[in-house]
């Protein structure tokens, strides 16, 4: 075992033979008996500094311990070397560095709290290199781009608006008691349509059977309906959908992918539409499984209800001319 010996102001590295070691895995350090050196030959000689150990004739020790924290602790080169790099980072000269040095070293955190942190000398060796404000962290600028929000308002005017017809789908929900655990919904010209499904197989069917229902139940031609807006799911893009929407003759309008907000006519309506029904059920305090007659009766509602957007009372029955 190497050991460090300072002797007469002269540092010495000594070599310390042990027998009858025992190995311990995972033990971090080395345990020394001194009821075993002693029977060994050793002389130990403890003074107000630890002890000291010699063997046989020789008077310079072959090893030293110094007490620390309560613990004799024999110096090591090992452990002399981390203690020197220990000290000398500790002593090292206080540095200036600029702002933005420091906003790096320290994770990025704030400009502002940078500063607050090294004018409180909370870090100590640092101080700030004094001049122009720190130029824009790209780094900072990449990590906190977000996902524009989408539009509150249409940009679109309402002749083009009246040519789009939005759908979505909603679930899963607990089953109803017509067996459905999705709805379908349909908007357009500000008329919803809500359609009860079982599984989001069954979108195609709903859609299909909302265009018959247009076709001869709107009072406007439904050659006026041109395109068809749904989110990116799996739900309408499938060959099925595209051969329902082409066989119609509309157009099939997608959402760019993982950005549903962009259909925000449907989602206005599921929100609509789900919020006066779940109203109206804890208001009733009618059982869960009724939720798509309630949602298909809050529909009902929305769709005779007054247009918000005209001066006088509009009563929507069915799609109408503007």
């Amino acid at each position: 075992m190497p050991t460090v010996v300072t002797f007469g102001g002269h540092t010495q590295h000594k070599e310390l033979l042990l027998t009858e070691v025992y190995y311990v895995p995972g033990l971090s350090v080395t345990l020394l008996s001194l009821w075993q050196l002693v029977q060994d030959d050793y002389l130990i000689r403890f003074d107000q500094n630890g002890f000291s150990g010699t063997r046989g004739k020789q008077r310079k020790p072959l090893f030293q311990a110094h007490e620390h924290n309560g613990v004799y602790e024999v110096p090591t080169p090992e452990s002399q070397f981390q203690q020197s790099v220990a000290t000398a980072f500790v002593a090292r000269q206080t540095r200036a560095v600029p702002l933005s040095e420091l906003h790096r070293k320290l994770g990025h955190l704030s400009v502002d709290a940078c500063r607050r942190l090294a004018s409180s000398n909370a870090v100590d060796g640092v101080t700030l290199v004094l001049g122009h404000p720190p130029p824009v962290c790209k780094a900072c600028a990449f990590a906190k781009v977000t996902k524009a929000p989408a539009p509150r308002k249409r940009s679109s005017p309402d002749e083009l608006a009246a040519g789009g017809c939005h759908i979505d789908v909603a679930g899963p929900i607990r089953a109803s008691y017509h067996g459905s655990t999705f709805f379908l919904v349909a908007v357009w010209r500000d008329y919803i349509v809500v359609h009860g499904m079982k599984s989001k197989d069954e979108a195609k069917q709903k859609t299909s059977d909302f265009l018959h229902f247009i076709e001869r139940q709107a009072e406007v031609p439904v050659s006026s309906l041109k395109v068809v807006g749904t989110d990116g799911g799996t739900d309408f893009f499938n060959a099925d959908f595209r051969a329902l929407v082409a066989g119609q003759g509309i157009r099939h309008q997608r959402t760019a992918r993982y950005r549903s907000s962009q259909n925000g006519v449907a989602e206005r309506a599921i929100r609509t539409v789900t919020e006066m029904a779940a109203a109206m059920l804890i208001d009733s305090k009618l059982p869960h499984y009724l939720w798509e007659d309630d949602i298909i009766h809050a529909a009902y509602i929305r769709d005779r209800g007054q247009d918000a957007r005209t001066s006088s009372a509009k009563v929507r029955s069915f799609p109408r001319s503007r």
